[in-house]
């Protein structure tokens, strides 16, 4: 089974791709359920205009858009280049104790991530 980091970066680029190449890349997707619902940003609002962002090489929006699937993107970009193209992967194991702390650390990064939308009406 692949690692998981490289896949979601290769997954993220089709995806991102099929985006532009079914919008054109000037029509953005429609808003989520949630932002319809309550006017506020979902945890992921931002996560396609960082991705478009990112793919035109504007770092800086793709931050502005979303901080936390751009910095994951960042972070998973060499691990799936080593992945796919050497066949070199990452492999981490942690016990118990650790995996709790890396949900918790998770959480808290995703919880962040949210105030930060919310903060800036992204």
């Amino acid at each position: 089974m692949p690692p998981l980091l490289p896949t979601l970066a290769a997954l993220t680029v089709v995806g991102l791709s099929w985006v532009l190449l079914s919008t054109g890349g000037t029509d953005g997707p429609p808003l989520c359920l949630f932002h319809r619902a309550t006017g506020h940003p979902c945890p992921t609002c931002g996560v396609t205009r960082a991705g478009v962002a990112l793919l035109h090489g504007r770092v800086q929006s793709a931050l502005t858009f979303n901080p936390l699937f751009t910095l994951a993107v960042l972070a998973a970009a060499p691990l799936a280049i080593l992945h796919y193209a050497f066949g070199l992967a990452l492999d981490i194991r942690l016990g118990r104790r650790a995996r709790r702390r890396l949900w918790a650390l998770l959480a808290a990064a995703l919880l962040a991530n949210w105030l930060w939308l919310l903060r800036n009406g992204i």
